[in-house]
C-alpha cells in the first residue's frame, strides 16, 4: 500500500497541472498504474469560457507516459464531462499535459518525436511504448502545431 507521504511526493515529482495522483499499483509484466483525478470541482466551457459545476458524465481513460526504468507507466484519469449551464451543451475537461483524445502524455510524444526523425516509424513502435497509429497521430499533431509557427526572420 502507497502511503499519502509517498502519494504527495509522485504528484509533485510528476509536475502535471490540475491533477492529483491518488493510488500507486505495480503489475507484473505489465508497468505501473497511476490513477490520478482531478483538482478542482468544476471545468471551464471552451465554448463560452463559463464556468461550470454540473457533471454530465465521468469517462475513464488509460494514458501513456514515459517510463520509468524498465517499467511502463499508465495513467488512470477520470475525464470528466459537464454540462454548460450558459451553452446548454456538454463539454470535457482538458488537461495541458494531454492532447484531447489521445492516448499518450505530450511528454511521452515529445520523446517519440526525435527517435521517429533519426528512423522510421515501425522502428519505434517495435520497442513497444507506442502503436503505429499512436506515431502517425503525433506526427499529425506536430505538423499542425508547425503549420502555425512562424520563422522569426533576424
Amino acid at each position: 500500500m502507497t502511503s499519502k507521504k509517498e502519494i504527495k511526493l509522485l504528484t509533485e515529482l510528476l509536475e502535471l497541472s490540475g491533477v492529483k495522483v491518488v493510488s500507486r499499483h505495480q503489475h507484473k509484466g505489465i508497468g505501473i498504474l497511476l490513477q490520478v483525478e482531478p483538482v478542482t470541482k468544476e471545468s471551464i466551457c471552451h465554448r463560452c469560457g463559463e464556468k461550470s459545476h454540473k457533471l454530465h458524465q465521468n469517462h475513464r481513460y488509460l494514458i501513456k507516459d514515459l517510463p520509468w526504468g524498465e517499467s511502463p507507466v499508465f495513467w488512470e484519469i477520470n475525464r470528466r464531462q459537464f454540462k454548460c449551464k450558459k451553452c446548454k451543451k456538454p463539454f470535457s475537461e482538458n488537461f495541458d499535459w494531454v492532447g484531447k483524445r489521445r492516448t499518450y502524455t505530450k511528454k511521452l510524444a515529445n520523446k517519440i518525436l526525435p527517435e521517429v526523425l533519426g528512423s522510421d516509424i515501425n522502428s519505434v513502435a517495435k520497442k513497444g511504448l507506442v502503436t503505429t497509429e499512436e506515431i502517425e497521430r503525433m506526427l499529425k499533431d506536430a505538423s499542425f502545431e508547425l503549420s502555425n509557427f512562424k520563422p522569426v526572420v533576424p
